[in-house]
């Protein structure tokens, strides 16, 4: 898990601005050559998905029926089987296809020919989509981009947003409060970036959308109410910096997005030359701006005098 945590942006030495620089797989180490990433973390992730299945499948997840899924759901079973063959398995079974995954014990069979679910075995009952089962087994976001809108989504860590949010909205109008100091969109042509992105040769991966929290909660959907205590109270102040890895599989008509949130221990000594250095380096348009304008000095002081 530390190893992951080397692609936390404070390991630059800054606090980065806000970009939408991406890496080809191509260009990065094997064990991030891949949509889905497992660590140590996976029994979190799994607890917290079994958690939101049971509160409100509605509030967490979305599909539209009339757009044709085929490309994503190929690319989620050849990249489970084949990147993670200890962890997901495929074998036909009375003319289906059945994927299993050997952590959850869980299975799916579906029609290779269509992947509409046939039978299903798992925590959330019924016939899901192989989309939503996925979910249920990975530690990350799933989101299913086309042009004007969201095909399907399934949130594992919701950070302060929903579905029902997201529901008919645009990539566009997704993105249009994500700005520069200035105002301007740090996106400055989502429609132009959504084709360019379902066109490309290959996935990528992006690290970024940055922030500081007082707590490791994956969860944090709008309706629970869950916030930040800043007290900057020893010993008791928790410090962390949460950063997602998402990565962007082009499909053609569509593209696959997914979120993996990870939490760097600010407070651990062992960071503390990192995170002291990058606070020392702000670059004026990071995300987090507006809280460090505000409890930057704060967080610094707290970090070099009290860990």
């Amino acid at each position: 898990m530390d190893d992951y945590l080397k692609i936390c942006p404070l390991h630059s030495g800054s606090v980065p601005r806000s970009s939408v620089k991406m890496t080809k797989f191509s260009n990065l180490p094997d064990r991030r050559n891949t949509v889905f990433m497992f660590d140590t973390y996976w029994n979190q992730f799994r607890k917290n998905n079994i958690s939101q299945a049971e509160a409100s499948f509605d509030d967490y997840s979305l599909v539209d029926p009339y757009f044709d899924r085929y490309s994503c759901y190929k690319y989620l079973v050849e990249d489970l089987t084949t990147k993670h063959p200890r962890l997901f398995n495929i074998k036909e079974v009375d003319g289906a296809h059945r994927l299993t995954c050997t952590l959850s014990r869980e299975t799916i069979d579906f029609d290779p020919a269509t992947f509409e679910t046939l039978r299903c075995n798992s925590t959330l009952g019924g016939l899901p989509t192989l989309f939503r089962w996925v979910s249920m087994q990975v530690e990350c976001d799933l989101v299913l981009f086309k042009d004007d809108g969201i095909v399907e989504i399934a949130l594992a860590s919701a950070s302060h947003w929903s579905v029902d949010w997201a529901r008919d909205k645009s990539f566009h109008s997704i993105h249009e409060e994500v700005v520069n100091r200035d105002g301007s969109l740090v996106i400055k042509d989502p429609s132009k970036m959504v084709r360019s992105i379902s066109s490309m040769p290959e996935p990528v991966e992006r690290v970024g959308a940055l922030s500081f929290r007082s707590h490791q909660t994956l969860n944090i959907h709008p309706s629970l109410g869950i916030e930040d205590s800043w007290t900057w109270e020893p010993p008791d102040q928790n410090i962390f910096c949460r950063f997602e890895r998402q990565t962007v599989v082009p499909l053609g008509m569509s593209f696959l997005f997914t979120i993996r949130t990870f939490f760097m221990n600010m407070t651990n000594p062992k960071n503390k030359e990192i995170v002291l250095t990058a606070l020392d380096n702000v670059h004026p348009e990071c995300y987090p701006r507006d809280f460090l304008s505000k409890k930057g000095d704060r967080m610094r002081h707290y970090i070099s005098s009290y860990v």
